[in-house]
């Protein structure tokens, strides 16, 4: 019972430091941000700190590679979606909980996609989208340059519309964003091969 409780007070303790670091990485950039910074607005000394990050960037790639990983176990199952239908006009079913998943992750979407945010960051967000889509754009393209070209206009697209949505419409509805979504995704996977070809 004690090791279940310090296990919940240790990921109580990295959950704030990851939001003050968020607040303080919103306003200020990375640049901004000092160690001592941070844990003297966390209310902690540098020694908790340090027990479970390296370093203020360390907190950072944590962050970006949570909300990664949890956008990514979205489409689990690519693979078995029915591509015929979506060309039809159907929307994915994880397209409905990507939405979700934007709204849920706003404030923390912003400041890595905000003025503030790390350009790399991007490029990962990108690369997931990539990195979970590419297998059925092989399939649908007849060639793999075709493919991954698509891809990559179907990921920086994605990357617009999330941008676009967290900061200039917040207000749409979470079905407006996924047909949205739904319409990239048939534009790159159809639509496109006439330029790609």
């Amino acid at each position: 019972m004690a090791a279940n409780r310090r296990e919940y007070n240790k990921q109580e303790t990295i959950r704030h430091i990851q939001a003050v670091f968020l607040t303080l990485y919103a306003q200020d950039g990375i640049q901004g941000i000092t160690v001592s910074r941070l844990c003297q607005a966390c209310g902690i000394a540098k020694s908790t700190f340090y027990l479970y990050f390296d370093d203020k960037f360390a907190v950072l790639d944590r962050m970006e590679q949570e909300l990664l990983s949890q956008l990514r176990d979205i489409n689990p199952h690519m693979e078995a979606s029915d591509m015929e239908a979506v060309r039809a006009g159907a929307s994915l079913p994880s397209a409905l909980a990507t939405a979700r998943f934007l709204r849920a992750h706003a404030e923390s979407l912003r400041a890595l996609l905000g003025k503030q945010g790390d350009p790399n960051f991007v490029y990962k967000l990108k690369r997931n989208i990539e990195t979970g889509f590419i297998q059925r754009f092989l399939e649908i393209y007849d060639s793999p340059h075709s493919a991954h070209l698509a891809c990559a206009v179907f990921s920086s697209s994605l990357v617009g519309l999330y941008t676009h949505f967290l900061f200039q419409l917040p207000q749409i509805s979470e079905e407006s964003l996924s047909a949205m979504l739904g319409s990239l995704l048939r534009y790159a996977m159809f639509d496109f091969r006439a330029v790609a070809d």
